[in-house]
Formats: structure tokens, sequence, C-alpha cells
């Protein structure tokens, strides 16, 4: 069988109205290389049954669990095996000859890595308008203005998508197109335009619920905010993560400044130009720190007051946040502030709660310290559930250390995770330190954001100086035996090893910090284990 030339790409869901004049629409084109590729999107309705009863080889149907329109497409281009992908909906009809045109363009346009056209609409099966606008190349400053690309009529070539470093985003579901036509375009790709209307678009709705929402936290992008709130984003061989990352916060804020630390990254991948093309400050260790070491490193090299510590994988959700948090901070300097984290999963190429949108999905509403009766390590525990709703701000007794603000003076004041090293216990260590000192763990509820789930590799030197900074004599032995329980002799070797290089700098600062306290190690146990208490009756 010849290999087609084009995919037609159609994602599908409850779209069983519509479906089969769509497809037919499209099995009645007067081009003839090509293939239909349908992606049913765990739709609920007869849409299947309706696209099973049209018996024709060029369809190849694909069903996947519910989970969007972004991460349909991106499944759906993996099963594409044309040259050019003309991408299409469910309810629409398609002109007879949108292929030939199209691949025509195409075959003669080299530097034409996407190609849209003019189309008519209707609504109700009412005439509502007509795209009639002239061919050119489609530039930003166009876009800007409004999204004059429509994504039913675009050919893309294939080979020129794959040139991008990931293609539709489920974070911005509902305008995922507009997102992506500047994504081309920041990417160097070239996006044309033919008066020629290929289709016709039937809608019940002209904008998506959130669309507004999601322009404007695209347009925020191209925008050069200098502020008084330095995001620090900490990355190592995660340049996906990392340029989506930064895109959100850039999306959702409006004062703010952002620095990468670029943990000594060896994919070979530019990390400093993807910071230039986004107007980010870019730094790179001399050698590999590990995120405790690269957390201080960034601070110290932060030039505004305020900071925030972001782990790679974060996702924001609310809009001007930046605003909110230094509101916070500036009225009170003593505290760490961490928002509402839900989990982002990512799953065999595919995310899952990118956009938000199960809000079943929290990973961290506050947390607690698990001191082990059971001789088990000290843990951290965070809370799922949703309690004192009515509250913006709630004091909890363990902070996420992936994701937090505070300032600049009070994180010199408690010395930040100095002496640790690599990953492991910061949240721990952090929360306790400063609890001790007189500051606040708060949790923000109203500051809302998703991180993608990671699996970490913990130091356990990190838990060794967490419990020989906090205990003393019994608890200190009891805790040392159950490290011993955990890891291997050799293990326990080189703790004991580096830590003794390490001694005499670590007992000066245990000796400073234990002039500076204003609440003991008891004080943090009690008010954690009322925490729990409290958490426990309202859950």
């Amino acid at each position: 069988m010849e290999k087609p030339l084009v995919s037609i790409l159609i994602p599908v869901y409850n779209a069983s109205v519509d479906v089969k004049t769509t497809l037919m629409s499209c099995l009645n084109q007067n081009y003839l290389n090509f293939e239909i590729v349908v992606i049913n999107d765990g739709s609920d309705d007869n849409t299947v049954n309706f696209i099973n009863e049209i018996n024709d080889d060029r369809i190849k149907l694909y069903n996947k669990i519910h989970n969007g329109i972004s991460e349909a497409l991106n499944f759906g281009l993996k099963k594409c095996n044309g040259e050019f992908i003309a991408r299409f909906d469910g309810n629409e009809i398609m002109d007879e000859n949108r292929l030939s045109i199209q691949v025509e363009y195409m075959l003669n346009n080299s530097d034409c890595d996407v190609l849209t056209t003019n189309l008519w609409a209707f609504k109700n099966n009412q005439y509502l308008f007509a795209y009639t606008m002239d061919s050119c190349v489609i530039t930003k400053d166009e876009l800007m203005q409004w999204n004059s690309v429509a994504h039913p009529t675009i050919m893309f070539r294939k080979k020129s998508l794959e040139k991008l470093p990931f293609i539709y985003e489920q974070y911005y579901d509902g305008c995922e197109d507009y997102r992506l036509w500047f994504h081309c375009i920041d990417n160097g790709l070239k996006i044309h335009r033919i008066n020629y209307k290929s289709i016709i678009w039937f809608t019940e709705k002209l904008e998506h619920e959130n669309v507004n929402k999601l322009t404007r936290r695209m347009k925020n992008l191209y925008l050069e905010n200098q502020g008084e709130l330095t995001c620090i984003v900490i990355t190592h061989n995660e340049y996906v993560e990392a340029l989506k990352t930064i895109l959100s916060i850039k999306g959702t804020t409006k004062n703010t400044n952002i620095l990468l630390i670029d943990d000594y990254s060896n994919d070979g991948l530019n990390y400093e130009e993807m910071c230039k093309n986004n107007n980010v400050r870019y730094i790179r260790t001399n050698n590999f720190l590990g995120n405790a070491k690269c957390k201080d490193f960034g601070v110290d090299l932060c030039e505004t007051e305020y900071f925030t510590i972001i782990e790679c994988g974060a996702r924001f959700y609310d809009d001007d946040w930046d605003e909110k948090i230094l509101c916070y901070l500036k009225k009170d300097n003593n505290i760490l502030l961490c928002p509402k984290i839900s989990e982002i999963k990512y799953i065999n190429g595919e995310y899952f709660n990118e956009n938000n949108k199960n809000k079943m999905m929290v990973n961290y509403n506050g947390g607690y310290v698990d001191f082990c009766k059971n001789d088990t390590l000290i843990s951290s525990k965070y809370i799922k559930s949703n309690f004192n709703s009515n509250l913006d701000l709630e004091e909890v007794t363990c902070i996420n250390s992936d994701l937090f603000a505070t300032s600049k003076k009070w994180w010199n004041t408690i010395n930040g995770l100095k002496f640790f090293d690599g990953d492991g216990y910061e949240d721990i260590f952090l929360s306790i330190k400063n609890y001790m000192l007189g500051g606040k763990n708060i949790l923000c509820k109203n500051w809302n954001c998703g991180k993608v789930s990671k699996n970490k590799k913990y130091n356990m030197y990190n838990y060794f100086i967490l419990i020989w900074f906090f205990f003393t004599e019994e608890k200190y032995e009891y805790y040392v035996n159950n490290l011993k329980e955990y890891i291997s002799k050799e293990e326990y070797i080189n703790i004991i090893s580096k830590f003794r290089l390490n001694s005499l700098h670590l007992i000066e600062y245990l000796d400073s910090f234990n002039h500076s306290i204003v609440n003991t190690i008891d004080k943090f146990i009690e008010q954690n284990a009322s925490y729990l208490y409290m958490v426990n009756k309202n859950v």
C-alpha cells in the first residue's frame, strides 16, 4: 500500500451528531493520496459506532482515555504517516479541493512550514461570517492583535513540527492553537496564509470559556517584566520542563524577574539560548551541585529582596499571583510561603492535569513532620484534602521545598540550606529552622500551582545533618540507629567521614543557631502534633 503523503488528523470527543458528515467530506476529496487519523478522546456517546459504520481503509481510528484536545492532538501526531498533516475537527465540512490546493502550495513553497486558509463560519446552521484575508506570511505582530490563523484549516509540514521542543500544551487547552502559532514563530517556523476558503466551520459558541484568560497569559510572554520578585528556577537535564516552567511564570505575572540556575546540564541542549529568547537571566554551575546547594546559590545571585524558589516542572494557574505574594511578604518578612500544589502526571509522553482541570489531584494542601514512632525515618507528610477553605493564609508545620517564597533577608537569617548536599529533607530542615528562629510556615490557599511529579533520590547525608542539628542524647541515638537500619554500613561510614570534614564549621553554625532560637525543638514537635490533631479532626 502506498504511503500517504497527507494525514488528515481529527480529534473527536462526543461528536456523534456530525462526525459521519465530516468524514464523508474528507473521503470526497479530489486528491487521493491521504489517510484519515481519528483520535477518539474517550467519547461516551455513539461517536465510535458512527465512525465504524463507514467502511473505508483510509480511516484509522485510535481510542484513548479522555484527557483534552492538546494531548489528543499530540497523541494523533505520533500516529500520522504523512509528510503533510491536515488538521480538522469532527464537526466541519471540507471543501473537495482543499487537499489538492494545499499540497500543491506546500510542494512549491519549501519555506512554508504551516499553511492556513480562509473559511466560512456557521452557528446553528446560520451563516455568521467568512474569513477573507489576503495571502501573506503571518507575523507575531498580527497574532498579537488576534488569532488570525484558523486551526482546522491548517496543513503542517511534519518534519517542521519535529523541530519544536513540544507542540500542543494542555496548559493552554481552549486556545492551544493560538499558543502553537507563537511557539512556531519563536522557533523560526514560517506560517503562510492563502486566500482560499477551505472549510465550512460550524460552532456552537465562538469562545472557549477560558480563552480570554489564556490569551492574556500568552501575550504576557512577550512583555519585558522587571519587578520586585525574582523567580529562581532550578534545572538539570530538563530542557522542556524548564521552558514550560518559565513560560508559565511569564504568562501569569507582571512584576517578576526570572533567574534560571542550570545545574551543569549535560543533555546537549542550549539552555542559554532558550533563556536569551525568553528574556531570562541564565547562570550555569561549574559542576553538579544538586537542588539544596542550587537554592542557596540562586538566592546569593538574586538581585531583589523577595524571591520564589521553583524546581522544574511547575505550572501557575492564578493571574498576577506575583502581586499577591509580594503583598503577603511585605506584611510579614519572617515567613516561608507555599502555594497549594496540584499533581501533574507525565506518563508515556502524555501530561495529565497540566491545566488543573482535575481539582481532586491536590498533592500539597499543607504539611507536617512525621517523627517516626515506629522505627522508621523522619519524613514530611503532605495533606491532600481541603479544610479551613475559608482561610487565605494558614500556618502549617512543614512547607513544600519544591516551590516557596520568602525574603532574602529572612533566608540569610535562617541560613537557608547551608551544609545540605544534593536532594532530600530540605522541606523538614527549613521548616524546623524557620519555626525555631521565630518564623512561620504559611500555606497560601489562594495561590494555586501544579507540579510535575517525579522521583527523587534522597541524600542520606542530609538526613544525618538533620538529626544531628536538632536532637541530642537519647533522641539523637534513636534516630541514628534507625538510619543505620536503612542504609549500608559503607554508606554510613561515608556519611560520618564527610561529617567530620565539615564538623568544625557545623559546630560553629549550630552554636550560632542555638544562641538565636526563639522556640525549642520540643516546642516545634508540640505544635506539629497540635496541627496534625487539627487536620485529623477536620478532614
